[in-house]
């Protein structure tokens, strides 16, 4: 979100349904939209978000120790971060 978004109602909003619908899934997410969000705008927005973040990668999803941890020995004495 830009700048200028933060603070927008619109996308308060967004962001708001967002978090509170990413946990769930299926029938329990539609539901949940369906009473929660009358606004056909902001609900496309959501549901957008919603489906790319239920595509993304769970790479970061774990800490880096565990990634880490196991890992061939190229990983050895390697730095991560700074």
């Amino acid at each position: 979100m830009s700048t200028e978004a933060a603070g927008d109602p619109f996308w308060e909003r967004v962001r708001t349904l967002f978090h509170e619908a990413a946990p769930l899934h299926g029938a329990d997410r539609r539901a949940f939209l369906d009473t929660a969000c009358h606004d056909p705008t902001v609900r496309a927005e959501v549901e957008s978000l919603l489906g790319e973040n239920d595509q993304a990668s769970d790479f970061l999803d774990r800490s880096v120790w565990d990634l880490v941890e196991g890992a061939d020995a190229r990983w050895e004495g390697a730095h991560i971060g700074a």
